[in-house]
């Protein structure tokens, strides 16, 4: 089982600001402050990486708007699928 993690783990400064945290009713201990910062630190990224998609997404929509997009019919990317499959010879 490992060790809790303590003021003692953290920078000073971080270990004042968690310290303070805790005195301010915020958090029970040092580890639930770390994980509340782990925790931001991730749905950050997340919404980061998600808001790339929505870029990359809407970039996509305005080169299908200017004609850009595909320039097959539904019947040969049917036909392509099956030949990927092994449907179609």
């Amino acid at each position: 089982m490992s060790k809790p993690i303590t003021s003692s783990d953290l920078p000073p400064h971080l270990a004042q600001f968690a310290e303070a945290q805790i005195a301010a009713g915020r958090f029970a201990s040092v580890e639930d402050v770390v994980e509340a910062g782990l925790e931001a630190l991730k749905q950050r990224a997340e919404s980061e990486h998600t808001e790339e998609l929505r870029r990359d997404a809407a970039e996509a929509f305005a080169a299908f708007d200017r004609g850009e997009g595909f320039t097959t019919t539904p019947d040969e990317l049917m036909d392509g699928i099956e030949r990927d499959l092994g449907l179609k010879s």
